[in-house]
C-alpha cells in the first residue's frame, strides 16, 4: 500500500508541477501575458515607419515585466511556476525511488523463489551415505563357541527419491602383530569390479561383508592387530542436469569388551580423509582408487 501511495503522490506531483510550469510560460510570453502588448507593438511598428515622425523605442525588458498591467496574481503565477518545478523534481524523485523499490521487490522474490526451489531440490533428491554397521557372530551347528564376526556396512537414502546407476565397493584390512593404517594410505579397491547397487527412497542396503576371526578380534582388543573397513558410493539422482554424487567412509573396528561373548558390541571410528561426500570426498566420481 506504501508503495502505491508513493507511486501516486508522485504521479499528481508530476501533473500539478507541469500545469504551473504552462502558467510560467503563458506569463513568460507577453502575448500570452498581456493582449495590449501586440498591439503596442504593432503601434511601434507603425510610428516607426511613418516618415517625420521620431521612431517609438520599443519598452525594456525590466519595464516589459514591470509594467502595471501585470497584476499580483500574474506575479503569484510566476512564482508558483517556479515553485512547480521543485514539485515536479520531487515527483521524478518519488517515482523514481518507488521504480527502485519495485526492482528491489521483484528481486527478492525472484530470490526467494530460487531459494524455495533449492531447499525443494535437496529435500527431494537421493541423498546416500553409510549410516552405520551392523555386526552378526558365526558358531559351528550345535556349538555354543563363536568362530568369526561377520560386519555389514549399510548404506542409507535419506532422499525421498530413488538412486539411478549406482555402484559401490567395500573394502578391508586386517593386520596383525602390525601398526595402525599409515599416513599415507591410499585406499584402493581390492577384489575386482564395483557392484551394482539400487536404493530406494529412504531405503537401505547392505554393503559386502568383512569376516573376522575369533583369534584376530581378540589380539584387536589386546591392540597387537587393527582392522579397517572403508568403502564408497556414486550414483545420479532422477532430476535432469545435476552431477553425479558419491560418498565415502572409513572406520576402524574397535573391540573393547570379549569378543567371545555374543552380546559383544564393536565400536567404530572415522578414520583419515577417506570420509566425506560430493566435492568433501577423497576422491572424485569415476576417479580410480
Amino acid at each position: 500500500m506504501f508503495k502505491h501511495n508513493r507511486f501516486a503522490y508522485g504521479a499528481i506531483g508530476l501533473v500539478v508541477g507541469l500545469g504551473l510550469a504552462m502558467l510560467f510560460l503563458l506569463w513568460a510570453v507577453p502575448g500570452f501575458r498581456s493582449p495590449a502588448n501586440n498591439q503596442i507593438g504593432q503601434q511601434h511598428t507603425d510610428i516607426g515607419t511613418g516618415g517625420n515622425e521620431k521612431p517609438a523605442q520599443p519598452p525594456s525588458f525590466w519595464k516589459t515585466y514591470t509594467t502595471p498591467s501585470d497584476t499580483y496574481a500574474q506575479w503569484i503565477a510566476a512564482l508558483s511556476a517556479l515553485l512547480s518545478v521543485g514539485i515536479s523534481i520531487w515527483a521524478v524523485r518519488l517515482v523514481r525511488d518507488t521504480l527502485e523499490l519495485n526492482r528491489s521487490a521483484t528481486s527478492a522474490a525472484i530470490e526467494a523463489v530460487r531459494v524455495s526451489r533449492e531447499i525443494g531440490f535437496a529435500q527431494s533428491r537421493a541423498f546416500v551415505f553409510c549410516d552405520h554397521v551392523e555386526s552378526a557372530w558365526v558358531a559351528r551347528k550345535g556349538e555354543e563357541n563363536i568362530l568369526e564376526w561377520f560386519f555389514f556396512p549399510v548404506w542409507r537414502n535419506t532422499g525421498n527419491t530413488p538412486i539411478k546407476n549406482a555402484i559401490s565397493k567395500v573394502n578391508a584390512w586386517v593386520g596383525t602383530d602390525v601398526g595402525p593404517l599409515p599416513k599415507d594410505f591410499d585406499y584402493p579397491d581390492y577384489n575386482g569390479p564395483p557392484a551394482k547397487i539400487v536404493i530406494g527412497p529412504q531405503g537401505t542396503m547392505h554393503g559386502l561383508h568383512l569376516p573376522i576371526p575369533i583369534e584376530t578380534m581378540v589380539k584387536i582388543r589386546e591392540k597387537t592387530a587393527h582392522a579397517y573397513i572403508w568403502g564408497w558410493i556414486e550414483y545420479s539422482d532422477i532430476f535432469p542436469d545435476t552431477p553425479r554424487h558419491r560418498s565415502e567412509f572409513c572406520l576402524e573396528i574397535e573391540v573393547i569388551a570379549n569378543p567371545i561373548h555374543k552380546e559383544f558390541q564393536p565400536r567404530y571410528a572415522n578414520i583419515g580423509p577417506f570420509n566425506g561426500t560430493d566435492e568433501d570426498c577423497y576422491r572424485q566420481p569415476d576417479q580410480k582408487g
